[in-house]
C-alpha cells in the first residue's frame, strides 16, 4: 500500500492523561497525523513536542471556548491535511491499522463511496492496572448502511436504530464538504451536528462496510470531551428551548433536503426520541449479556492483544464464511 495516504486528525481539548498512551499506541510511521490542540492548558503541548516524528504535525488553533471555535479548528486541520483521506479520532479510543488499511483499499477500488468503516469495538480499562482492558465488545454495526443510496428512506432508517459514521475513514474532499455546511449551517449541539454530519454522509454519497473492526472505543474515559461544552444528550429535547429550537432548525433543513413536508419531518424525529428513550439492552440476549458483565470484569489484555484477538477472530470468521 502506498505510504501517507491518509491522515489521523486528532482532535485534542484537555484531558492529557490520555495523550502520551494514545501517541504511544496508535503511533505508526506509515501514515500522517495532526494534531490539533484546541486547549486551556499546555499539558498536551508539552507531551507532544516531546515527540520528533517527521509524519505527526503538531499545531494549537486557540483555545475552543465553544462549539463554533471547535468546528473552525477542524476545518482549518482540514485545510491543512494533504492527503486524500482522514479520519477524525479522539485521544481515549484506539485504531485498528489492519482495518483502516482495508478501508482505503476499499475507497481506492470504489470511487462513488465517500466514507468506509467497520465494526467498532468498545474495551473498559482496568482502574488499578492502567493499559490493561478487557476482550473487546462489539459496540457499533454499520453493515446496514453498507452501499445504501442516499435519500429519504436511508434518513428514516438511520432514525429507526441509530448508527453514526463519525469515525470512519473519509475521502478529505468529502469530509471537507461536510464540515464547510455545518459551519455555514450553525448548530450550537454537538450531539445534533454528530447527527448532520451522518446524514449529510448518506445524502450525499455512500459508506462502504469492510466487514472488520477498524476502530476501538475506551468506555470508562474519565472525561468526555463533548461534555466540555455542556450537557448534549437527548433528555435536552424535554427541557432546553434552545435545544428544540435547534432541532426544528435542522427539521426545516431536512424539508428542503428531501422535499418533504415538515409534519413527516417531525414524526421522524418525534419517533427518533422515542426510540433513544425506550431502545432495548443493547445486548439482548440474556446469554450474552452475562458474557458481556464477565468479560468486563477481567480487564488483564494490553490493547496490542486485544486487537490482534480481534483481527484473527475476523480473519476466521472470513475463512470460514462465518
Amino acid at each position: 500500500m502506498q505510504e501517507n495516504k491518509i491522515t489521523f486528525l486528532l482532535t485534542l481539548k484537555d484531558r492529557s492523561e490520555h495523550t502520551e498512551n494514545w501517541i504511544k499506541n496508535n503511533y505508526n510511521k506509515k501514515f500522517k497525523f495532526h494534531i490539533a490542540d484546541g486547549s486551556f492548558g499546555d499539558e498536551n503541548k508539552n507531551i507532544l513536542l516531546k515527540y520528533h516524528f517527521q509524519n505527526l504535525t503538531y499545531k494549537h488553533y486557540g483555545i475552543d471556548e465553544s462549539v463554533v471555535t471547535y468546528i473552525n479548528k477542524i476545518i482549518n486541520s482540514i485545510n491543512d491535511i494533504d492527503t486524500e483521506y482522514i479520519m477524525i479520532c479522539d485521544n481515549d479510543d484506539y485504531l485498528n491499522f489492519v482495518g483502516i488499511e482495508k478501508c482505503i483499499k476499499a475507497l481506492d477500488k470504489n470511487t462513488d463511496y465517500t466514507c468506509a468503516g467497520g465494526t467498532i469495538y468498545s474495551i473498559f480499562e482496568n482502574n488499578l492496572s492502567p493499559n490493561h482492558h478487557n476482550l473487546p465488545i462489539p459496540f457499533l454495526n454499520n453493515s446496514k448502511l453498507h452501499g445504501k443510496k442516499s435519500g429519504f428512506s436511508v434518513f428514516k432508517e438511520v432514525r429507526r436504530d441509530y448508527k453514526y459514521l463519525y469515525y470512519s475513514v473519509f475521502r478529505k474532499n468529502d469530509f471537507k464538504k461536510i464540515y464547510d455546511f455545518i459551519s455555514n449551517f450553525q448548530l450550537k449541539d454537538l450531539f445534533l451536528i454528530e447527527m448532520l454530519h451522518n446524514d449529510l454522509t448518506l445524502l450525499w454519497g455512500k459508506y462502504f462496510d469492510i466487514g472488520q473492526n477498524h476502530y476501538i472505543r475506551l468506555m470508562n474515559t474519565k472525561k468526555s470531551g463533548a461534555n466540555s461544552y455542556g450537557s448534549y444528550y437527548h433528555k435536552r429535547i424535554f427541557f432546553d428551548k434552545s435545544y428544540r429550537s435547534e432541532v426544528d432548525k435542522l427539521n426545516i433543513l431536512y424539508c428542503e433536503l428531501f422535499n418533504k413536508k415538515i409534519h413527516e419531518i417531525e414524526d421522524i424525529q418525534s419517533n427518533f426520541y422515542l426510540w433513544y428513550f425506550n431502545q432495548p439492552p443493547r445486548i439482548k440476549n440474556i446469554f450474552f449479556r452475562k458474557i458481556h458483565g464477565l468479560l468486563i470484569k477481567f480487564p488483564i489484555f494490553k490493547i496490542n492483544t486485544c486487537i490482534k484477538i480481534l483481527n484473527l477472530y475476523f480473519s476466521f470468521k472470513k475463512k470460514n464464511n462465518v
